[in-house]
């Protein structure tokens, strides 16, 4: 690892370094951590209640280096009665961890900056799969959306999920575009040669509700998919059957 535990004061002004702090009273306790590590351990942590294929980093993978702090700054490290006594344990990885999951992580603005970036693509991917321009049916180009937030000031917080928070986007978004987040059922019927092909490409793209193989042998599939994937859909099936698969509409629900 790239911290050296005798050194005297420690710098966490780089991106690649992190402090996570916990307050036990009148006691204080630190690890230093990789920021981007930390912080998907924290959202997934939220998350894994909700999606049972969310995959929380391993605690060691987080660390940058496996002891425990009471000034890290400063080089110094936690006494061990107080660790034994407040955690009841002197492991330092079981330790880590409770303070990686109830202690505060602390980042600076650069690390914030490109945490708040990587959250904003998220979104933006996010609303041009799943959103339509209600007037045209269509999805709005990534460009378009991006413009729209930088315009309307629209803050993105990086500590929240997408899920978290975009509702409050897609509101704040409305008010400089027409927008609106769909679900899209559509029927597709083609030639019996293309089915097989066919079925991967549609999987890739939404959920196939229903299928059967026709009497005349063409294969035909009820498809959910988000709004903003309506037309890769429509484009890989008819570059697939070179025009030949029949696709339909048939509901679309507002979400």
């Amino acid at each position: 690892m790239a911290i050296n535990p005798e050194q005297k004061k420690l710098n966490f002004t780089k991106s690649n370094q992190a402090l996570v702090k916990l307050q036990k009273g009148n006691l204080n306790f630190e690890i230093i951590v990789s920021p981007k590590e930390a912080f998907n351990y924290i959202q997934n942590s939220k998350n894994v209640s909700n999606d049972e294929n969310t995959q929380i980093p391993d605690i060691i993978d987080v660390l940058e280096i496996d002891i425990i702090w009471s000034d890290a700054s400063r080089g110094e490290r936690a006494n061990e009665n107080d660790l034994t006594f407040v955690f009841e344990s002197n492991e330092a990885l079981k330790i880590a961890k409770t303070i990686l999951e109830e202690g505060n992580l602390q980042l600076t603005q650069v690390q914030r900056d490109e945490l708040a970036e990587k959250k904003r693509r998220q979104i933006i991917t996010y609303i041009t799969k799943n959103a339509i321009d209600p007037k045209t049916n269509l999805p709005h180009p990534a460009a378009r959306i991006e413009n729209a937030i930088e315009y309307g000031k629209i803050r993105i917080d990086p500590f929240k999920s997408v899920d978290e928070q975009i509702k409050d986007v897609v509101k704040k978004l409305m008010e400089y575009l027409p927008l609106r987040i769909e679900q899209v059922v559509v029927a597709v019927r083609m030639p019996a040669e293309y089915g097989a092909k066919a079925y991967g490409l549609v999987k890739r793209y939404g959920e196939i509700k229903n299928e059967e193989w026709s009497s005349s042998g063409s294969w035909i599939c009820i498809v959910s998919i988000p709004a903003g994937r309506q037309l890769d859909l429509i484009d890989g099936i008819e570059r697939l059957t070179k025009g030949k698969a029949e696709i339909k509409v048939m509901e679309r629900t507002k979400l």
